[in-house]
């Protein structure tokens, strides 16, 4: 059996090789017998080399945070290979819905080993060439990929304080962006916006930027993506609401709102898509979720919503043989 490790060099901390070894010495208590690592140049080689070694592959784990998850999903969606994570980036937002982004190599390695797995849901990006991608966490726009860009080009500081320096600037610069946007709720019923926004934002997960709660009831296994349009609005005003934010506190804000959907159609011509902290796509762009299309090891203590699960079909969690 082969486990294939997926390592982001430039993750937190340097090197990644302890956190391989430590991943090594755990898998093979769950008779994996052969262990490759990729350590890619860009996401496209990395998702070459994976998808060439999935006949074989038995288990993928990924050390390093979102951008790394991403390149996983779109090779392991819908394969029912189990994803293990062993969060080292400087953002881990979908590992943090699911209790792993706290872990440390040691015990995310041991989660890994134990193998209990949930299907989990991820979303798709049908971009303006017919191509489709994945994302696992966040899809940003406006406000929010502006500040993406902004943080992907912040040197110092690293971590989750780059994107508070992008956010301050942006908040500055205040770009305000039109949006046409045609939805589908959970419920079946739709929807149509021709609006100026501040930003408009799609969750499967409910953290992005590093723990901004942008999204705090969004929930990984319900089947459903969460749609946030933010209203622009004088910059005191702003102030108040990215307090809330922060504080998820947000919800309530009359600028602010969010309906639970299946699939959005946004078209605007000022900004760029984000998901997962990079750039997927330009307008207009589709998002529809795609429930349970993800294999991924959790912790046996995460709840998560197994009752949900079922009811769609979807397998309650399992333990990696």
């Amino acid at each position: 059996m082969l486990a294939v490790v997926l390592v982001n060099p430039a993750a937190r901390g340097g090197s990644p090789t302890d956190a391989v070894e430590v991943v090594r010495s755990r898998v093979g208590a769950k008779g994996i017998n052969r262990v490759v690592t990729i350590t890619p140049a860009s996401a496209a080689e990395a998702e070459r080399e994976l998808a060439a070694l999935l006949p074989e592959t038995a288990l993928v784990v990924v050390v390093g945070g979102d951008g790394t998850v991403n390149i996983a999903v779109n090779v392991l969606a819908g394969t029912r290979i189990p994803l293990g994570i062993v969060p080292t980036g400087s953002g881990n937002d979908f590992a943090s819905a699911f209790g792993i982004a706290e872990l440390d190599t040691h015990a995310a390695a041991e989660v890994i080993a134990a193998g209990v797995t949930r299907a989990v849901d991820l979303a798709s990006v049908t971009r303006p060439d017919g191509t489709v991608r994945k994302f696992a966490s966040v899809f940003a726009s406006g406000f929010d990929s502006l500040v993406n860009d902004r943080a992907n080009n912040i040197r110092w500081p690293r971590g989750h304080m780059r994107y508070n320096v992008a956010i301050a600037i942006e908040f500055f610069l205040l770009k305000r962006v039109r949006y046409t946007a045609s939805w589908t709720a959970e419920d079946g019923s739709t929807g149509t916006t021709d609006s100026t926004l501040l930003m408009a934002t799609v969750a499967n997960s409910p953290t992005y930027g590093g723990g901004v709660p942008i999204s705090p009831n969004s929930d990984p296994t319900d089947g459903a993506l969460v749609l946030i349009m933010v209203k622009p609005a004088g910059r005191v005003r702003l102030v108040r609401l990215l307090s809330r934010v922060f504080k998820s506190k947000h919800l309530t804000d009359p600028l602010f709102t969010s309906r639970r959907i299946s699939e959005v159609t946004l078209d605007t011509a000022d900004t760029r898509g984000y998901a997962d902290g990079d750039p997927i796509t330009s307008f207009p762009t589709t998002i529809a979720v795609d429930p349970g299309a993800l294999t991924l090891i959790v912790p046996a203590s995460f709840g998560g919503a197994a009752t949900d699960s079922a009811a769609r079909g979807v397998p309650a969690p399992a333990t990696l043989e």
